[in-house]
C-alpha cells in the first residue's frame, strides 16, 4: 500500500470529474451520524419505489440539468484509476474475459440514506460485514456501526473517538489502550469484531460482551498500518485471525487465548490475506505484481502468482478450498486453481477502477467484486464467470458482503450526490458580496461543496505554496454555513463549486474552473 503522507497528496487530486478527495472527511451538517434513523427514514428508497421508476438512490435527475446516462458517460470517460505501475489497466484489458452481464441474480431491496460509511484510506475497502440476512457492521467517523434492516436503526458499537481500553486482562493487551484510532480495516465474523489502525492498533471485542477484550499494537515501526483483517475457523473449530500490515507481516492470533501464534515476514507491503478453507494455504497480495500462495504452518511460499500488472489488494477463496481470487489496480480479478498455478483461470475487467474488495457466497455460486467506485460485479461462479449482474449506481464503495446464508448482498457506499442533491440553496447578498461574484443567472442556484479535505491538505507543510491562496476561500465557505446563510454539500462533477473550491490548486487552474461555471470577480463585470 502506498505510503500515507503520499495518499494524502493523491487524495486530493485523484478524480478529477468527481472530486471525491478520497480521504473521505465528510461534513454532514444538521445531521447526527449516530442518531436514530426512523426520523431518516423518508429518504430512503424502497424496491418498491425503485419499480415505479425512481433513481434508487434518489437523485432527482430532472433537477440536475443532465440526464443520467450523460453523467454515467461522463464518468466511464474521466473517472482517473489510481495506478502505481503507469498503464497497467490499459495494458491488463488484452487478456480480459468478455461476459455476459445480463444476470438477474440479487433484486434491489432498499437504499438507506441514512447510514453512511466512511473510508479513511483510498485503496482500503473492507468496512462492510454482514452477519445475517438483516444485520451488518459498517465504519463511519469514529465509530463501528450496527445496522439492523428489520427495525431500519442503527446502534453505536464501537466508539474509537476517545480512550479504547481492554475491560479483559491477556498477555501482550496494551492496558492503557488507544484514544482516537483510526480505523483502517474492520471484520466482523459471528460474534467477533476486529478493527485495525493506521498505526498497527489492533482492537477486538466480542459483539455479545461489553467493552473491548483486547488491545494490541503489532508495531511500532513508521510504516505500521492495518491493511486487511480476516477471521477464520480453523480445522479443530478455534477461532483465528490474520492481520495484514504495511511492514511487511502477516500475524496470526488465537482469539480464545488472544495470543499472536504466528508472524511471517514478506519482502513488500502485505494489503490483504485469505485463509483457505481446510487452514493450510494463505494468499498473500501486496505492494507487488506477483502474489503468493503460502503454507499457513511453515510461512514458506508454495507457488507465486504471475499475471497482474500492479499492486493487489483483495483476494477470496471459494468455499470449496480449489479456486481462489486476487484483486488488483490493473483494473481486473483472476480466478486461480490451486492446483494449477502455471497460469490464471480467467480475468475479469472492472469498468473504471481497482478491483479492491472481493467475496464469495457462502455457497460457492456467487462471487462479487467491488471497484473503487459505481459498480459492483456479481458473478455466475457455477457456471465459469460467464455471465455476471452489473450493480451502477454512484459513489465510492467502502466494502461488500454477502449475508451467511447468501440473501442479501450489502453494499457501503459514500454517496454525497444522493445525500444532498436534492437540498435547496440560495444566493444571498452577503454572500455574494463578501466573496465578490455575482451569478450569470438571475433566479437561485444550487451551490455544492465539501472542503475540509482540501483545507487539511492545504495546511500541511509539504503542500505547494501557490496552491494555499484557496483557502481563504475555503475557511470564507465554512464559515457562511455555519452561519446557516447556505447550505454547502457536494455533488460529483466538474462544472460546479467543487473544483474551484475543495481542492488547493494553482492560481491559473482555480481560473479556468471557476470561469467553466460562470463565476466572475465584481471588477470584470459588464
Amino acid at each position: 500500500m502506498s505510503h500515507y503522507q503520499e495518499d494524502d497528496e493523491y487524495l486530493v487530486d485523484e478524480y478529477d470529474i468527481e472530486d471525491m478527495d478520497d480521504d473521505m472527511d465528510y461534513e454532514d451538517h444538521g445531521e447526527d451520524i449516530g442518531s436514530d434513523s426512523d426520523s431518516n427514514r423518508w429518504q430512503d428508497t424502497t424496491a418498491a419505489q425503485a419499480r415505479r421508476g425512481k433513481d434508487i438512490q434518489g437523485i432527482p435527475w430532472e433537477r440536475l440539468g443532465i440526464t443520467r446516462e450523460k453523467y454515467r458517460q461522463t464518468r466511464l470517460e474521466q473517472y482517473k484509476n489510481y495506478e502505481n505501475i503507469p498503464q497497467s489497466g490499459e495494458d491488463s484489458e488484452k487478456v480480459c474475459k468478455a461476459t455476459n452481464k445480463t444476470g438477474t441474480f440479487y433484486e434491489f431491496r432498499r437504499n438507506s440514506r441514512s447510514v453512511r460509511s466512511k473510508i479513511l484510506h483510498f485503496q482500503l475497502r473492507n468496512l462492510v460485514w454482514a452477519t445475517s440476512k438483516h444485520d451488518v457492521y459498517f465504519m463511519s467517523n469514529f465509530s463501528v456501526f450496527h445496522w439492523s434492516a428489520l427495525k431500519y436503526k442503527k446502534t453505536d458499537v464501537l466508539n474509537v473517538q476517545g480512550r479504547v481500553a481492554p475491560c479483559e486482562k491477556h498477555p501482550g493487551s496494551l492496558l492503557e489502550g488507544f484514544t482516537q484510532t483510526q480505523v483502517s480495516t474492520i471484520a466482523v465474523k459471528d460474534n467477533l469484531l476486529v478493527a485495525g489502525g493506521f498505526q498497527g492498533e489492533i482492537i477486538c471485542k466480542y459483539l455479545d460482551r461489553p467493552g473491548v477484550c483486547f488491545c494490541s499494537r503489532t508495531t511500532y515501526e513508521q510504516n505500521a498500518i492495518t491493511n486487511a483483517i480476516d477471521i477464520y475457523t480453523t480445522p479443530s473449530g478455534a477461532v483465528h485471525f490474520a492481520a495484514s500490515n504495511n511492514d511487511c507481516g502477516v500475524r496470526v492470533f488465537d482469539m480464545e487465548k488472544f495470543q499472536m501464534t504466528q508472524h511471517f515476514r514478506f519482502p513488500w507491503p502485505v494489503n490483504h490475506t485469505s485463509i483457505s478453507p481446510d487452514g493450510r494455504l494463505l494468499i498473500v497480495v501486496g505492494d507487488n505484481p506477483e502474489g503468493m500462495l503460502v503454507d499457513s504452518r511453515s510461512g514458506k511460499t508454495v507457488a507465486s502468482l504471475h499475471g497482474h500488472l500492479d499492486f493487489s489488494f483483495a483476494s477470496a477463496w471459494h468455499p470449496n478450498g480449489q479456486t481462489f481470487a486476487t484483486g488488483n489496480q490493473d483494473k481486473t480479478c483472476r480466478i486461480w486453481d490451486a492446483r494449477n498455478l502455471s497460469e490464471s483461470v480467467t480475468a475479469l475487467k472492472g469498468n473504471i477502477g481497482a478491483v479492491r474488495s472481493i467475496r464469495y457466497s457462502s455457497d460457492g455460486r456467487f462471487m462479487a467484486m467491488a471497484e473503487p467506485a459505481d459498480f459492483v460485479h456479481v458473478f455466475d461462479v457455477k457456471h465459469g464467470y460467464k455471465t455476471e449482474q452489473e450493480i451502477d449506481f454512484f459513489g465510492e464503495i467502502s466494502g461488500i458482503s454477502f449475508s451467511p446464508d447468501t440473501e442479501s448482498l450489502f453494499i457501503g457506499s459514500l454517496n454525497t450526490l444522493a445525500l444532498k442533491a436534492a437540498k435547496e440553496a440560495a444566493w444571498l447578498k452577503k454572500f455574494i458580496v463578501d466573496l465578490k461574484v455575482v451569478p450569470s443567472i438571475e433566479k437561485p442556484i444550487e451551490i455544492y461543496c465539501e472542503n475540509s479535505g482540501a483545507i487539511a491538505h492545504a495546511m500541511e507543510p509539504w503542500s505547494h505554496h501557490n496552491s494555499k491562496h484557496v483557502l481563504r476561500k475555503f475557511n470564507y465557505i465554512q464559515k457562511t454555513v455555519e452561519w446557516g446563510d447556505v447550505f454547502v454539500s457536494k455533488v460529483h462533477t466538474n462544472l460546479n463549486l467543487v473544483n474551484p473550491f475543495t481542492k488547493p490548486m494553482a492560481y491559473e487552474k482555480h481560473e479556468v474552473h471557476a470561469n467553466s461555471i460562470e463565476l466572475h470577480l465584481c471588477t470584470k463585470w459588464t
